[in-house]
């Protein structure tokens, strides 16, 4: 992650009318694949022949361009002084596929300013810095992709705490493994997440610093930090399973997210916990947390048809500071401490058709 602040920039892109396309073979045609790239008009295709390319491929204001690989190749970034292993800049319409990027000194693939890029099936290795850095962009797919052992985020859609946002932009089966920081990082809203499986990182999990994102059938576990957090508002984690989060599970901050039919297993910490206003949570089953497995410190939350199989303290922890929450045929299941401890005032929460044996 870059540790300056971009500033977004309104950007016009004026495409020319197109050729007729054209297929550049690298090292056929031009010898370098930045040579192929500069060469390039709108509709053609860069056809890379298997080999290892010690280069670090800039695409700057180019539309409709696609590189593909011909066999295995590998783009060997630590060639460059500090720089991504490809950067991609003031685009739209540009495909990348099938390529492996390694030893990048910054990004595996860094993206800013662009509308409708598309990376699929393609590796990125041991980047210093993120595997794929996405900032000030609309409409990014990332597919199929692997990203390995990177020196801070695994693929940022975004970075927090900037004015830098990434829109309308979808993740689907990507792997990610082995982060010194955070597995997903996104900032922006409209993002769908589907399949996306991270491993073993350093930090969080999952980071979510922006609105009204979707994350489906997504799989995190071996975190050292939370496997979730949510910072922001309206956003939708369902189908999704946490193992072996180091610290919570799921730890909501904001309000009126929906965590739905999840499956948290063996955290660190409590399962779910709640420190944010008007969430819903329905239909998870949270099993063996080392702490509580639904830890409510927030108002006006709906809980339902959970079940908590043997939390390491209390299945449920409703706090004096939550209010206004709605239980609804929650189950608790050998909770090492209460199936429900309520520190609330009394009459300020709703229970309806909960199965709770012991309570304090």
């Amino acid at each position: 992650m870059r540790t300056s602040t971009v500033i977004a920039a309104a950007f016009v892109l004026v495409v020319a009318p197109m050729a007729s396309a054209a297929t550049i073979s690298v090292p056929g045609d031009q010898p370098t694949i930045q040579a192929a790239i500069d060469a390039a008009q709108p509709g053609d295709v860069i056809l890379i022949s298997g080999g290892t390319y010690d280069e670090n491929p800039i695409i700057d204001n180019k539309q409709n361009l696609s590189l593909t690989a011909k066999g295995k190749v590998v783009i060997n970034g630590a060639t460059g002084d500090d720089e991504d292993g490809i950067r991609i800049t003031n685009s739209s319409g540009i495909s990348i596929s099938k390529i492996t990027i390694q030893d990048a000194e910054d990004s595996g693939i860094y993206i800013t300013k662009c509308d409708g890029v598309t990376i699929s099936k393609c590796t990125i290795n041991d980047a210093e810095e993120d595997g794929i850095e996405v900032d000030d962009a609309t409409r990014i797919n990332v597919e199929k992709t692997k990203i390995n052992n990177v020196g801070d985020d695994g693929l940022t859609f975004g970075s927090a705490g900037d004015d830098v946002f990434v829109t309308n932009s979808t993740a689907t089966k990507v792997t990610i493994q082995g982060t010194q920081d955070k597995g997903v990082q996104t900032n922006g809203s409209g993002n769908t997440f589907d399949k996306v499986k991270v491993f073993s990182t350093e930090g969080v999990g999952i980071r979510v610093a922006g609105g009204a994102n979707t994350f489906t059938k997504c799989f995190v576990k071996g975190t050292d930090g939370p496997g979730v957090i949510f910072e922001s508002d309206g956003n939708q984690f369902i189908g999704c399973k946490v193992i072996r989060a180091g610290d919570e599970g799921i730890e909501i901050r904001s309000s009126n997210n929906r965590v739905e039919k999840c499956k948290i297993v063996k955290v660190g910490e409590d399962a779910i916990l709640l420190n944010g206003d008007g969430n819903t949570i329905i239909k998870n089953k949270l099993i063996r947390p080392s702490d509580d497995g639904l830890d409510v410190n927030s108002d006006n939350n709906i809980l339902e048809k959970n079940t908590i199989t043997k939390a390491g303290d209390d299945g449920v922890d409703l706090s004096s500071r939550g209010s206004g929450n709605i239980f609804t045929k929650n189950k608790a299941i050998g909770s090492f401490g209460f199936d429900l401890e309520d520190g609330s005032a009394p009459g300020s929460n709703t229970f309806k058709g909960n199965n709770f044996k012991k309570t304090n």
